[in-house]
């Protein structure tokens, strides 16, 4: 009898086993539970849903607390978008397990290629000069209004220094907000008549995007000189403590900001003529003149009637939006001065017999005038 009541449970038992609900999920977890990735870096999080038999009976649901720190898809890869920490929850049923998601404080080390200087004048408080600087890669130009063209890296620094007949005064400068001497202010976004921009000191990075700022809120900029040859040397902080070591060496380009009440003569002792295009629509044919002026090359696109079979015919050209005959694209007309691209427009060139007089202006106001130098 005391056999039979054993055989009774364990048939009772495998009975209540086997009515067991495989759809109903009773726990889940992940793997890992905490994660530490870089900016870009992809992981996937393992989920596993206990019973097994429950998991294609329910949905699984992935959410980030913080999507501009970590992103996670439906199949649980995580990206790291930005420096920070979020979390990662997995829902199956009404199950929940999460995971803590940290992105590591990035680091940009970078060696600039060019450097150009803004002359701002003095500040009428602190007697300080005022200087923006900007170090930037190969492929950004930055034109004498300070817009920028292209892609790449750029470092915006807006210094307070002692007033010098150099370029730039050494020594090391501060992140600080008091625009004393040997100061350089930190970065910040500022709206003006609806407009959002950056400001102070900032890495940016141009691409066909727009442009993305991280912006310096503590951290030294050390200016040293040897002959004419600066070094720059950049050891910043952002508001996220992402580190900046930005560095750059050679001679910088300087604007300042009473030149455009000024004439630049240009004078040129030698050209050279590159056939671009014919443009049988228009019927014109496109003709670029580069002029040798010392610093300066001046490259002028010039759109001569179709019949020219060489050389600029005489006349008078005029910059034009259209494309016909007897005048000069702005677009294609360029101003450069050693790695600096200077844009130009109101381009007016009076040609005779081969020699080329005429003036324009850059986007600064800047005027120019350009001739054949005298033996």
């Amino acid at each position: 009898m005391k056999y039979r009541h054993i055989i009774l449970i364990i048939i009772l038992a495998i009975f209540m086993a086997s009515c067991k609900d495989e759809t109903k999920v009773e726990s889940i977890s992940l793997d890992p539970s905490e994660l530490t990735i870089a900016i870009g870096e992809e992981r996937q999080i393992e989920l596993t849903i206990n019973p097994l038999s429950a998991t294609k009976y329910n949905t699984k649901f992935w959410s980030s607390s913080d999507k501009n720190v970590a992103t996670v898809d439906s199949k649980g890869n995580v990206t790291g978008i930005y420096a920070g920490t979020c979390t990662i929850t997995a829902t199956v049923g009404d199950k929940k397990a999460k995971c803590i998601v940290t992105v590591k404080t990035p680091t940009y080390k970078i060696q600039m290629d060019s450097a150009i200087i803004f002359d701002n004048g003095i500040d009428e408080t602190t007697g300080a000069s005022i200087k923006i600087l900007r170090l930037y890669e190969k492929g950004l130009i930055i034109d004498s209004t300070g817009e920028a063209f292209g892609n790449g890296m750029i470092m915006n620094l807006h210094l307070y220094s002692q007033t010098t007949a150099d370029a730039l005064a050494t020594g090391t400068y501060q992140i600080d907000e008091s625009e004393k001497e040997y100061t350089a202010k930190p970065g910040k976004l500022i709206t003006s008549e609806d407009v959002t921009y950056a400001t102070g000191s900032f890495l940016g990075e141009y691409s066909d995007y727009g442009i993305s700022v991280l912006f310096a809120v503590k951290g030294t900029i050390d200016i040293t000189k040897n002959n004419d040859s600066f070094s720059i040397k950049c050891s910043m902080e952002g508001e996220k403590n992402e580190h900046m070591d930005i560095q750059w060496e050679g001679t910088p380009i300087v604007f300042r900001t009473d030149s455009a009440s000024k004439v630049t003569e240009l004078t040129y002792n030698s050209i050279a003529t590159e056939d671009i295009i014919t443009d049988d629509k228009s019927q014109t044919k496109h003709t670029k003149i580069i002029f040798e002026c010392g610093e300066y090359q001046l490259s002028v696109l010039f759109r001569l009637p179709l019949s020219t079979q060489s050389g600029i015919p005489n006349g008078l050209y005029k910059s034009d939006l259209h494309d016909k005959s007897f005048t000069i694209s702005d677009d294609e007309s360029r101003l450069l001065k050693g790695n600096e691209i200077i844009l130009i427009k109101q381009i007016t060139m009076n040609v005779s017999d081969g020699n080329f007089d005429g003036s324009f202006t850059d986007f600064n106001g800047q005027i120019y005038t350009i001739s054949k130098r005298k033996k």
